[in-house]
C-alpha cells in the first residue's frame, strides 16, 4: 500500500514517473485559472517549480504564455518532459535552493501542493518542526531570489490560510494575499450562505435536521492561551455558537463537531447548552480526534459525565 510519506522522497518520485505521464494534485487549472490569469501577461516570465506531471504549464502555454520553465527534481519527469514538450523549458532542480536559476529572472513563481508534498511527515499544522519551518524558509528565500523585483508568487494549496499565512510571512520584502474561490461557483447544486456561526442570523429556526461543524470552533478559539483556563470571551462565544445551532436545528436534530480538542475540556463546555446530550466517539491512528454528537432532547449518559465534566471546571464556569 503506497504511504503519503514517500511524497516526501525523490526515489518515490522518480520510480513514479517512469510511468506516469499526467496527474492532477488539488483541482485541473480550469477550475483556479480566472484566480491567477489576473497577475500574468502574456509576455510574463513563468516558472513553475515542482511541476510533477501536471498539465498547468501546457495549458497556459496553449493559452498563450510562452515563456515557460518547468522545475522538478526528479531527472526522470524533466528528461521524459523534455522530449514530449519541447517548446518550453525543463530543468532538473530543488526547490529549497533553485542552484540552476539565475536570480531576478522570472516575473512569475507559479507552485501548487508542492509545499503540501514536502511536508507530508509533519505530525500537527499546529507544531510545526524545526525541519518544515527550515524548509519553508530555504523555499521562499530562493522564491524571493529568483524572482523580479516586482515579481509575484502564486501558490495553490489545500492548506488553511491560518496555517500557511504566517509561513509565508516568514519572508521579508512581500506581501501575501489569499485568494478564496467562490463555493457558489464551483458547487451550485447545494446552498452556500454567509452568516456568523454565532449567530446564524439568516438561517430560520427548526429548519436542520443534522448541523455539521469542523474545527471551525478552533478556529475561533485560537487566542486562547490555556485550555484549563478559558476567557470570558471563549465561553461566551461557545454560548453564543451552541444556542444558535440548538435554534436552528429540530426538535430531535442532531449536532455533529469534529475536533481535535481533548473531551474533558470540550464536553463541560458543550453540556452549558441545556437539552441535549452529549456522546464521546474518538478516531485517527497516530493523533487522536473525537467526534462530539449532541441530540436534542436526549440526556446525556452518567459516564460520559463521570468520565469528561468535572476535569476542567473553568469551562462549566459562569462569567
Amino acid at each position: 500500500m503506497e504511504c503519503n510519506h514517500q511524497y516526501a522522497n525523490r526515489e518515490y518520485w522518480d520510480e513514479r514517473f517512469k510511468d506516469e505521464k499526467e496527474f492532477e494534485w488539488l483541482a485541473d487549472f480550469d477550475a483556479f485559472k480566472h484566480l491567477i490569469l489576473p497577475f500574468l501577461r502574456p509576455d510574463s516570465r513563468i516558472l513553475h517549480i515542482g511541476c510533477g506531471s501536471s498539465q498547468m504549464s501546457m495549458q497556459l502555454y496553449n493559452m498563450g504564455y510562452k515563456n515557460i520553465t518547468n522545475v522538478d527534481y526528479s531527472k526522470v519527469l524533466i528528461d521524459s518532459c523534455q522530449n514530449l514538450y519541447p517548446n518550453m523549458k525543463w530543468i532538473c532542480d530543488d526547490i529549497r535552493s533553485l542552484a540552476n536559476i539565475p536570480s531576478h529572472s522570472y516575473d512569475v513563481v507559479l507552485e501548487k501542493a508542492t509545499l503540501e508534498a514536502l511536508l507530508v511527515t509533519e505530525k500537527s499544522p499546529w507544531s510545526p518542526s524545526d525541519f518544515a519551518l527550515q524548509t519553508l524558509d530555504s523555499i521562499f528565500r530562493s522564491i524571493a531570489r529568483v524572482l523580479t523585483n516586482d515579481g509575484v508568487y502564486i501558490s495553490v494549496s489545500f492548506t488553511q490560510p491560518h496555517f500557511r499565512v504566517p509561513a509565508l510571512l516568514r519572508q521579508p520584502g512581500w506581501s501575501v494575499t489569499v485568494l478564496i474561490d467562490s463555493c457558489q461557483n464551483l458547487y451550485p447544486n447545494m446552498k452556500w450562505i454567509c452568516d456568523d456561526i454565532r449567530s446564524l442570523a439568516n438561517i430560520p429556526s427548526h429548519s436542520y435536521d443534522v448541523v455539521l461543524e469542523k474545527a471551525t470552533l478552533e478556529a475561533l478559539l485560537v487566542t486562547e492561551k490555556s485550555p484549563w483556563s478559558p476567557s470570558d470571551f471563549a465561553l461566551q462565544t461557545l454560548d453564543s455558537i451552541f444556542r444558535s445551532i440548538a435554534r436552528v436545528l429540530t426538535n430531535d436534530g442532531v449536532y455533529i463537531s469534529i475536533s481535535f480538542t481533548q473531551p474533558h475540556f470540550r464536553v463541560p463546555a458543550l453540556l452549558r447548552q441545556p437539552g441535549w446530550s452529549v456522546t464521546v466517539n474518538e478516531f485517527g491512528e497516530y493523533f487522536h480526534y473525537f467526534v462530539f454528537i449532541m441530540q436534542l432532547g436526549k440526556e446525556t449518559s452518567k459516564e460520559v459525565i463521570d468520565r469528561y465534566a468535572h476535569i476542567a471546571p473553568e469551562w462549566s464556569r459562569t462569567y
